[in-house]
């Protein structure tokens, strides 16, 4: 390429637009190539804003698309993320398989199967939920009305359950523990309960297998005081919820045991 003094000596603008030709001539395929001539360039009908792309198969440069990113106008660079083409090859690269089948548009199937692969956010408790024994089961596990997240099998969560507490005696106390699917590979957890009005967190014990409860005991009436219960979980083969567990954990017919409403579940996933 001549220098850039040659040109200004004697080369001129003809000269010039050479030279710059021949700079903006890319390498493909172990050649140089560039936009020689028109008949290089198949003419279609190109719309605003269109783009020439070299095709290797023909040898010419075309009014292009975006490669995988099929049906998008030629320059329509605006959608390139939006829940329309929010699909196939961003998340293969990723391997999130689940989501392989998701068809333009489809902004429903693309949150429902997010939550299946990824695991729910969190849950809100969205109103009090009071147990007592006047039916005879007040000590008996149940299931939270709200508390619980979804998990994808072999799929690794650390979670935290923060829960508001209300008894009107010291009676009746509560006892928590978790369930979720058979086959569980891994499960630690730690029970912390502030067991007096204003009181500091006392350590109460480890969940490290479903269905076994660990009780926290308080020394009078509380108004929701706080007990959290923080660890990670490895679940198994089956995918499926895991779901706080809670009852009364000395059965009374007078006094209700109540987890309050604003109580929640926060959850990530790690694996």
């Amino acid at each position: 390429m001549p220098s850039v003094n040659s040109i200004k000596s004697g080369g001129g603008q003809a000269e010039m637009r050479r030279a710059t030709q021949r700079a903006h001539r890319v390498a493909h395929d172990g050649a140089v190539m560039g936009v020689g001539a028109l008949d290089d360039v198949v003419i279609t009908t190109p719309g605003d804003g269109s783009a020439l792309v070299y095709d290797s198969g023909t040898a010419t440069w075309v009014d292009g698309d975006h490669g995988d990113i099929a049906g998008l106008g030629d320059d329509d660079h605006g959608q390139y993320y939006n829940a329309a083409r929010h699909t196939k090859a961003v998340h293969d690269a990723l391997g999130i398989a689940a989501l392989s089948a998701t068809t333009a548009g489809d902004s429903d199937t693309v949150d429902s199967k997010h939550a299946t692969e990824l695991g729910s956010l969190g849950a809100y408790k969205t109103a009090d939920e009071s147990v007592d024994d006047s039916g005879g089961t007040g000590d008996d596990l149940q299931n939270d009305d709200h508390l619980k997240f979804a998990m994808a099998a072999s799929g690794k969560y650390s979670f935290r359950f923060v829960l508001f507490v209300t008894t009107a005696t010291a009676d009746p106390d509560i006892k928590v523990a978790l369930n979720g699917p058979a086959g569980v590979a891994n499960l630690i957890a730690n029970v912390l309960a502030s067991i007096v009005v204003n009181g500091s967190f006392t350590w109460k014990g480890l969940i490290t297998a479903y269905e076994t409860p660990v009780a926290v005991a308080y020394a009078g009436a509380v108004d929701s005081a706080p007990l959290t219960i923080e660890g990670t979980v490895e679940n198994g083969a089956t995918a499926g919820d895991l779901v706080l567990r809670w009852a009364q954990n000395t059965a009374d017919a007078a006094d209700a045991t109540t987890v309050k409403r604003g109580s929640f579940v926060e959850v990530r996933k790690v694996g």
